[in-house]
This record gives structure tokens, sequence and C-alpha cells, in this order.
């Protein structure tokens, strides 16, 4: 396919995923809509996950497989993607989840018509062959109505979706135009993408049905982010805080809207931890505990820089 031809890239980052990869590719082949890239950047895995991306890539023109040189993690392998996309438009898709048939199809049709900056669509669990929804992204969605008219960008800091990056699409121009990419080398990394977009967006739209279908892995040894919490997942939480932080305090000194919204996402970040915290692992019981009191400080901290400005 010459570059001409792509209207819309999607970006799969590949990490020791063999179990999962060719279903997820064989979902993208399917598609309905055809003019795709299908980037999978390989984060140096372990398994025979780059040998499945090569072969994929091998039968089909569309599949570009990138290398690290060394494992980034998946901010890294999305921001790889970004830098190397020809499409108008960007979709995520984790390597161990799958789209529907019509996904990008549909996602298209929503982000033209309306010219919005990002449409986010449902997203459901995919557990045994049954189709679950994942309640806290469909309740935002199914709520959107009550507060704001067809742009979402209307709807107060308390209520705005800011979480996986994977149920969306989003204009790549625009992305670029603002700047925005994932942190790298943390876990967590779609929330600071996601509340970066949210901030700069001026139009969010959204498709009420499923774009989306999430696997639960069943890999005890290899289980995903949000399955399994080790010691730097709950250090990267202190990191997610103050890199949204600083990337917007100095905007907050002008503007009182945005100190309040930036003062409530981070609230709403603190509350997560703290719902992650009853679910740690026991081995992690005391360390947690110790540097939960020191979080608790560091989040106390930030909210009195925003509130002394």
């Amino acid at each position: 396919m010459n570059s001409e031809d792509i209207i819309v890239s999607v970006i799969i980052p590949i990490y020791n995923v063999e179990k999962y990869l060719n279903d997820c590719i064989i979902s993208l082949r399917r598609q309905t809509h055809k003019a795709i890239e299908i980037i999978l950047v390989d984060d140096r895995s372990l398994d025979h996950s780059v040998d499945i991306a090569r072969k994929h890539g091998e039968e089909d023109s569309r599949i570009i497989v990138y290398s690290h040189d060394k494992n980034k993690k998946q901010g890294a392998a999305r921001n790889t993607g970004l830098r190397i996309a020809k499409g108008k438009y960007i979709m995520f898709l984790d390597s161990d989840d799958i789209y529907p048939l019509d996904a990008v199809a549909n996602m298209l049709i929503a982000i033209e018509q309306t010219q919005a900056d990002m449409v986010i669509g449902k997203m459901a669990w995919l557990r045994n062959g049954k189709i679950t929804p994942v309640e806290y992204i469909n309740r935002f969605i199914n709520s959107a109505e009550l507060w704001c008219d067809e742009n979402l960008r209307g709807m107060p800091a308390d209520k705005c979706y800011f979480g996986s990056a994977c149920n969306c699409i989003y204009n790549l121009e625009w992305l670029k135009k603002c700047g925005i990419t994932f942190v790298e080398g943390v876990y967590w990394e779609d929330v600071h993408f996601s509340v970066s977009v949210w901030l700069h967006a001026q139009n969010i739209a959204y498709i009420p049905k499923t774009m989306y279908l999430r696997t639960e892995r069943i890999d005890e040894n290899n289980l995903s982010t949000t399955q399994d919490y080790d010691m730097k997942k709950f250090l990267d939480r202190d990191y997610l805080e103050s890199s949204i932080f600083n990337a917007f305090f100095e905007r907050c000194k002008n503007n009182a809207s945005l100190k309040n919204d930036i003062t409530i996402i981070l609230q709403r970040i603190y509350k997560v931890t703290e719902g992650m915290i009853e679910h740690r692992n026991d081995n992690l019981e005391i360390w947690v505990q110790e540097w939960y009191r020191g979080y608790k400080k560091r989040h106390s901290i930030l909210l009195r820089k925003l509130q002394n400005i």
C-alpha cells in the first residue's frame, strides 16, 4: 500500500505476548476498512512474539515490524509508532486485545463526520468467548449526554475521561501540533496521555457501542499491568501525579479554570491509587504502608502549590 493510501495507522506495542498476538493481528487484518497501516513495535520480547509479527508482515504489506534495541516499556513503543506513522488518524491496540471487525471503519466515520480531535468508543471484556462491558468506561459514555451535547469536552473535570488510550481514535496532525506523547519508562502512561489529550482538545466525540475487546490474561506468570501490582507500579503513581503537575503548572498560573481542573484530576488519580493499595500483593504490605505515608505528603504538597498560585 502506498503511503498516500493510508488513512488510519494502528500502533501495537509488543512484549512477551506470543499467546495473544496472533489473534490481535488477525483482528486488524480482517477489518472491514482496509486502508490501514499496522505498526508492530517489538520492545525486545523474550518469547516468540517478534517471529509471529514478522510472519504476518511477510503476508500483509500493510504491516510494519519495528524492533527496539532494548526494552523501553509501552510508552516508548507507542511513541515510536507515533513517529513513524503515516496515517491521518491514529489508533492504539494492546497486543493481547482485539478489535471488533468494524471498529476502524466506525471510528473513522465518527471522527470525519464530527471533525473531532478524538473519538471515544465503548470497551468490553472478552472472557471465555463471552463479552461483558468494561463498566467504568461504558458508564462514562452512558452518562455523557447528561453533561453535554455531542462534544464531551464540555464535561466537568470530575466526570471527564482519562484512562485507556486504546478505545479511541485521534487526529495525528493535532496530536503533533499539541506536542502530546506518552511518558516513557513507566506504568500508567495512558493516564498522562489521556489527561493531556483532554485538556488540549476542543472537540471530543463518542460512539455508544463497543469498539474494543479487552482480554483478561489467565497466565499467572504474565499478567497485565492492571491485574498485578508490584513496587514499581506504586512508585510510578508518584511519577504520574508529578508529571501531570509539571506539564500544566505554568499554564495554571494564568488560568483559574485549568487550575481547578488539574486539582480535581490529581485528586482523582490519588483516589485510584488508594484503591490499588487495598488490592496490593501480600508481600508488599509493609513496603506499601511506608511508601504510602510519603506519597500522601507529596500529593498534599502538589495541591498546596496549586492553591498558592
